[in-house]
């Protein structure tokens, strides 16, 4: 919506009947009343408008912003960056498109911002660039905070962890009762349990940051399926490759998204015969990997709720598996194995897009 169409919150008249001063205060009201650093300039670098929010946030007294240009202007607030270079470069790559971008400046004396900009258009045309400077700064802390809690416990905990292993090697050695023994080995089952647990939280973390890349389906079901079956001396996991030469957009996390799904198979099925298949096919523009199960199955009801976060039904692991569909575009759903029948065994079907643009 533009101002030619903005209602006034206090009258009937509109500003389409305002004369053209009234229009630039209510511009100027507008941008005032926000939070966030607001910088418009021209096409030829000219300063068109700015908040005074953007002269506190970047210390730069109001009448230089006005009597410089934007080169000035970035220069000034560059040097306040714990690295300068790259945002000069970032500014003047971005001045050069018309493309809206992010970029987070992290300063000297610890604020961090975020510059979101993009084109000033006006009467169809391009007629400069509209710069809004964000402060996260409370909630990057916090969220480095948390992270370095995460590493610290994760930390502490494994430590714990490998003093129970070390513990139980010795009640091995002497305590003969098989009465025992079975207790011995359900502690060291729930020790690795514990410590898988932590891998994952630790993974999911650092989803978000890896690259993308070409990776092979059939390469990474595969390499899946083995470790399942190393790992796990009562499965029997199978593949059924449909589409052999399916390559999509993933990263280094490909593996975990079906390891953690043929886990959650096989931890979750009471049976003493436990069977997994995972089916590989094309769908759409896209690929679809079904992954079940001989297990108990899930109700309907529960379906409903797998993927609620609020809910937690999923654990860990689905959490990170929903994670990683997500961040590849695709999408996550359960049915059952044997349609109608919930008693027989869970079906959860990922869906993910093939490349737009194929690799040779």
């Amino acid at each position: 919506m533009n101002l030619g169409q903005m209602p006034i919150a206090h009258g009937k008249r509109s500003t389409a009947s305002m004369s053209d001063e009234e229009n630039s205060e209510l511009l100027t009201a507008t941008i005032e009343s926000t939070a966030d650093g607001i910088y418009i300039s021209g096409l030829s670098g000219e300063h068109i408008l700015s908040n005074s929010r953007f002269f506190e946030m970047m210390r730069i007294p109001t009448f230089k912003v006005r009597e410089k240009r934007d080169r000035d202007i970035f220069e000034s607030i560059a040097d306040q960056l714990e690295s300068s270079i790259p945002f000069l470069f970032w500014i003047h790559d971005l001045l050069k498109t018309p493309k809206a971008d992010l970029y987070l400046m992290r300063f000297i004396d610890g604020r961090i911002f975020e510059c979101y900009s993009v084109p000033l258009v006006l009467r169809g045309r391009n007629s400069g660039r509209v710069w809004t400077f964000g402060d996260i700064t409370r909630l990057k802390k916090t969220e480095e905070t948390a992270k370095l809690y995460l590493d610290l416990m994760s930390h502490d905990i494994r430590n714990r962890l490998q003093g129970i292993v070390m513990s139980v090697e010795i009640l091995n050695l002497i305590i003969e009762n098989p009465d025992s023994t079975l207790t011995i080995v359900d502690i060291e089952d729930n020790v690795r349990r514990c410590a898988n647990l932590i891998s994952k939280v630790l993974a999911a973390e650092r989803i978000d940051k890896s690259p993308f890349m070409p990776r092979s389906l059939t390469e990474a079901i595969t390499i899946s399926v083995q470790t399942i079956n190393q790992q796990f001396k009562n499965i029997e996991a199978s593949c059924n490759f449909e589409e052999r030469s399916a390559i999509i957009n993933a990263d280094k996390f490909l593996e975990t998204l079906f390891i953690n799904l043929l886990e959650n198979a096989i931890l979750h099925n009471p049976k003493d015969d436990k069977r997994a298949w995972v089916r590989l096919r094309r769908e759409r523009d896209g690929y679809e990997i079904s992954i079940s199960d001989n297990g108990a199955g899930i109700d309907d009801e529960r379906k409903r709720d797998l993927f609620d976060k609020s809910r937690r039904y999923g654990g860990v692991g689905l959490h990170v598996v929903t994670q990683i569909v997500s961040k590849y575009g695709g999408n996550l759903r359960v049915l059952d194995r044997v349609p109608g029948n919930s008693s027989q065994g869970a079906d959860f079907r990922v869906w993910i897009p093939e490349p737009i643009v194929r690799w040779g």
